[in-house]
């Protein structure tokens, strides 16, 4: 469950909007999306008439993605939107660590041509890809170094001077001549960032045990950490990052930096980055990297400290986690009389998908909307959520979904996000990996009210499995104090770093938020075992009765359902009661929790003729829903 906190209630008041419409859609008309080509370029697709498929891939030398779109990564205007996963809820709209307060950097934001910003550096970084003449000014952020040319496209890659594999970014992926080896100096650190930062060396020694996983198919930011020694010079240096793969797509890359001082994890202008583009990542990629003079220049400097590994390369290690697929369910509101959507604009589609991309450990996200649905009962700020998220779960079941879809229910309740007031804001189900059924959660789609998709991100967090991180909320034992993300973030989408001690992991209620190591490794295995496909083994078909327990401790009867499978939760001893309120037998219930306790749903095996309530564990007697 997400609840906001008073300061995002306040900055976050608006009203609500139009859906895209009734009719599904896979995208929203004439957005463009990038695509891949030959050779590691980018090439561009666009979106048909009707919403409902992507053109071909053109890969023309004029084609080009310069603003995104929904599905991308980008915001649809050419960044306009800033970064979407800024600053955490409390921001109102992408601040903190990214974006301006309103919703995100400006068109015109960004570092000057060969800024040298926290975004580039010097020579490699900002005038080479990430200032001028790729990002920064021409749409981008600001001190994070901004996408190249107008925003970048999340599952896809920078947009602009060529993509992740082109000229515009971290390096671009070109690769030129070298002089000798770099004298006094050595390289400090290697670590690559996909949403997290994951060592691979550090002081001349391999990192064997990754506190992340890196995940093939996901685009991958690779810094190369120096530190000058004795007798260095202040001068422009070139590094060479060795990519080798039985792909032979896979393409080694060098980049230049003006180096003065050791290089440091505050600012992305102090590193030798290179950014792979997805497709190069591959399950069995390998890395060498050196330090060079520039070319034709010589010191007469050895391979000692400038050269790592010595020998063979290092096999990054690599795993699949697959694609990551959710369906979002706009709830006509009718409670009320006012038949109220959700906000569903191509924007906030846009936000919803470039959140998830950013911080889950997946090769692509997959966004959708359905058909709009009507809904006759009442949901506040503190009731009514248990009733909405079975609704919610059965109409998943009842669409027939592939398994691998989760369902995500927006709704708004009542005419603005102010008139709402405080309370809950999003529920979902904290089920186990096998339990179908409860891949689904539900969350406020006032408009401007989740700006930067964290109420979304947090919910769907809990539908695979992940509780509350403890800050501002009771949740699970944490590694890190206050919740805190315990190593350094990074943005694909923002291209913008998130100091550890600074940010507090999603599934907390502390500002501002990313993803912690640890949660990105556990969405890491869970996105991987859904992909597999595990199956189980179905049984008789058995029916059951659902009690929803809500938020407040309210009990309410849901909707019978058939499972061919026992149910997954909790087991609980449930009493099946006569006329007398005696005890006829006991029969085992399961009880899947949701995210806020102690609201969730207990399945009861249909009791027999002659029972008219139940006493389950932990709860106070139950008269049977007559209906069933």
């Amino acid at each position: 469950m997400f609840r906001p906190n008073a300061l995002w209630m306040l900055l976050a008041l608006g009203c609500s909007a139009n859906s895209l419409g009734e009719e599904e859609k896979v995208c929203a008309p004439g957005m463009q999306v990038a695509c891949a080509c030959p050779g590691g370029q980018l090439g561009a697709q666009s979106c048909t008439a009707d919403g409902m498929a992507y053109t071909k891939c053109d890969c023309s030398a004029s084609s080009g993605v310069g603003g995104g779109g929904w599905g991308t990564g980008g915001s649809p205007s050419g960044g306009n939107g800033g970064a979407p996963e800024g600053g955490g809820p409390s921001g109102g709209g992408g601040s903190g660590n990214g974006g301006a307060p309103a919703g995100g950097a400006s068109s015109s934001g960004g570092a000057p041509s060969g800024g040298g910003s926290p975004g580039g550096g010097s020579s490699g970084g900002a005038s080479s890809g990430g200032g001028s003449s790729g990002g920064g000014s021409s749409g981008g952020g600001s001190s994070g170094g901004g996408a190249p040319s107008g925003g970048s496209t999340g599952s896809g890659g920078t947009t602009g001077g060529g993509g992740w594999g082109g000229n515009g970014g971290f390096g671009g992926g070109s690769f030129g001549p070298v002089g000798d080896y770099a004298g006094n100096v050595k390289i400090q650190e290697i670590a690559l960032y996909q949403a997290v930062k994951i060592g691979l060396m550090k002081n001349g020694q391999e990192v064997t045990q990754k506190n992340a996983p890196v995940v093939a198919g996901r685009p991958a930011l690779v810094r190369v950490f120096v530190a000058p020694v004795t007798g260095f010079t202040n001068r422009k240096l070139t590094a060479k990052l060795e990519l080798t793969s039985t792909d032979p797509n896979v393409k080694s890359q060098t980049v230049s930096l003006d180096v003065s001082a050791a290089s440091t994890d505050s600012n992305l202008g102090s590193t030798f980055n290179f950014l792979i583009p997805p497709e190069q990542v591959t399950t069995d990629l390998k890395l060498t990297a050196s330090l060079h003079e520039p070319s034709g220049a010589s010191v007469g400097a050895t391979q000692s400290t400038v050269k790592w590994p010595a020998q063979t390369g290092m096999n990054v290690g690599a795993d699949s986690s697959g694609v990551m697929r959710v369906k979002f369910v706009p709830f006509r509101y009718k409670a009320d009389g006012s038949s109220r959507l959700p906000d569903t604009s191509t924007e906030q589609m846009q936000r919803y998908h470039d959140i998830l991309f950013a911080m889950y450990p997946t090769t692509k996200v997959e966004v959708s909307l359905r058909d709009a649905v009507d809904y006759n009962k009442y949901v506040s700020a503190g009731s009514g959520w248990s009733t909405w998220l079975d609704t919610l779960c059965d109409l998943r079941q009842a669409d027939k979904v592939d398994s691998k879809v989760y369902y995500f229910g927006i709704m708004a309740p009542a005419a603005s996000w102010g008139s709402y007031g405080g309370g809950i804001a999003g529920l979902g189900y904290v089920p186990d990996a096998s339990d179908e059924y409860s891949r689904c959660a539900v969350g406020l789609g006032f408009k401007d009210a989740d700006t930067n998709g964290f109420i979304m991100a947090h919910e769907v967090g809990h539908t695979m499995g992940r509780p509350h991180a403890p800050c501002g909320v009771s949740g699970e034992a944490f590694p890190y104090s206050g919740a805190t993300i315990g190593a350094w973030g990074y943005s694909l989408v923002s291209q913008k770093l998130k100091e550890p001690s600074g940010f507090r992991d999603v599934m907390s209620y502390c500002d501002p938020q990313w993803i912690s190591d640890v949660n990105y490794g556990k969405l890491f295995k869970r996105i991987k075992w859904v992909n597999a496909n595990y199956y189980v083994t179905p049984g008789s078909p058995e029916k059951y009765r659902k009690l929803l327990v809500d938020p407040n401790g309210t009990l309410s009867w849901g909707n019978s359902i058939t499972f061919t499978r026992t149910p997954s939760g909790q087991k609980r001893r449930v009493a099946l009661l006569d006329g007398a309120g005696q005890s006829v037998a006991e029969v085992d219930g399961y009880f899947v929790p949701t995210s806020d306790d102690p609201a969730g749903t207990l399945y009861v095996p249909e009791p027999r003729a002659g029972v008219v309530a139940i006493a389950a564990d932990g709860l106070p007697p139950v008269v049977l829903d007559p209906a069933g």
